[in-house]
């Protein structure tokens, strides 16, 4: 009996793994470039194969990209040295964290040909971590109301605030 158990369970696992070796998916690498520099990392992509992410420069700083299929393009920077392209929607528009020209980091939104600053809850820094396809930016923020981090929604107009008021 024992002998006809371990067969059937032999089987079975055979079975199993011929089946999940026909379910495997193919992959493709693809090697995105740099944008001058000796590194790049890719962050998020889309159904259309854009990438967002960031890469060093010629000059060592670091800097947010969409990769477009064919061509990496440099987003810039508020004004400082460095931007990370965390997320991308289906439009290809880009949001991430850029440095300002004062320091501090801020959430972006990049609309296909322009860096905007999301701005703060009040505080001096944010930071961009998702997108949808209506182009609203999810984040955090400092807040100035009780110093700490809130998270946030970006509707396109203004950044409300996600954090709910602890009763005191």
């Amino acid at each position: 009996m024992r002998k006809w158990n371990m067969l059937a369970s032999l089987s079975c696992v055979l079975a199993l793994s011929t089946g999940l070796a026909q379910a495997q998916t193919t992959y493709r690498l693809t090697e995105l470039g740099t944008l001058g520099g000796s590194e790049s990392g890719g962050s998020d992509l889309n159904e259309s194969g854009q990438v967002a992410g960031t890469s060093t420069t010629a000059s060592g700083e670091r800097h947010a990209f969409l990769w477009n299929g064919t061509t990496m393009l440099d987003l810039g920077t508020l004004g400082g040295e460095y931007s990370f392209g965390i997320a991308i929607n289906e439009s290809g528009q880009v949001a991430g964290t850029s440095a300002t020209s004062t320091g501090y980091s801020r959430a972006f939104l990049w609309n296909g040909s322009t860096m905007s600053d999301l701005g703060t809850l009040g505080g001096d820094e944010s930071q961009g971590y998702a997108i949808n396809d209506l182009g609203q930016v999810a984040g955090k923020s400092y807040a100035v109301v009780d110093e700490t981090e809130h998270a946030f929604l970006w509707d396109g107009a203004f950044l409300n605030d996600l954090t709910p008021a602890l009763p005191f």
